[in-house]
């Protein structure tokens, strides 16, 4: 597992992550969406964690699909981006039959083993309890997170 950390200034550098709306950054405010850097630098089964402002987000490549979601654990607020990529078990046509599934996309706290869906950001065990997941689109070779709209997977191009 390789596991990335950079720190995102608002206001877009050549070296670093680069925002769409520069100009809301100044207030303090998100900006639309943010660059994270090239696709090519997060490998497969690979993440980057970015800071935004006061936000942590992990962006994750799973199979071609890229996921970002929230880095925090609302059990006890541990980095939830930290933890380890599994999968969980399926509904099984018999009783006392087991199948694995949703490898890879299912994110274990490393604090204490809370599992959350990196597709829809729901516990695994209560799909009350939810982490916040943001959409992740593929622009010129470069990740960018939608940072104000609801989740879900991107494929690469």
């Amino acid at each position: 597992m390789k596991t990335e950390t950079a720190s995102a200034t608002l206001a877009g550098t050549s070296s670093g992550p680069r925002s769409t709306a520069d100009e809301t950054s100044r207030s303090g405010a998100l900006p639309d969406s943010i660059c994270v850097g090239a696709a090519a630098d997060i490998p497969e089964g690979g993440r980057r964690i970015v800071a935004v402002g006061k936000i942590s987000i992990g962006v994750f490549n799973v199979g071609g699909r890229w996921y970002a979601l929230r880095n925090f654990c609302p059990h006890w607020g541990a980095e939830l981006c930290r933890g380890r990529l599994t999968g969980t078990n399926a509904p099984a046509a018999r009783t006392g039959e087991y199948n694995w599934g949703q490898v890879g996309t299912i994110l274990r706290c490393p604090w204490h083993g809370w599992e959350f869906s990196l597709e829809s950001g729901r516990a695994v065990f209560d799909e009350r309890l939810k982490v916040r997941t943001y959409p992740v689109t593929l622009r010129d070779g470069e990740l960018w997170i939608e940072l104000r709209s609801k989740g879900g997977a991107q494929e690469t191009e």
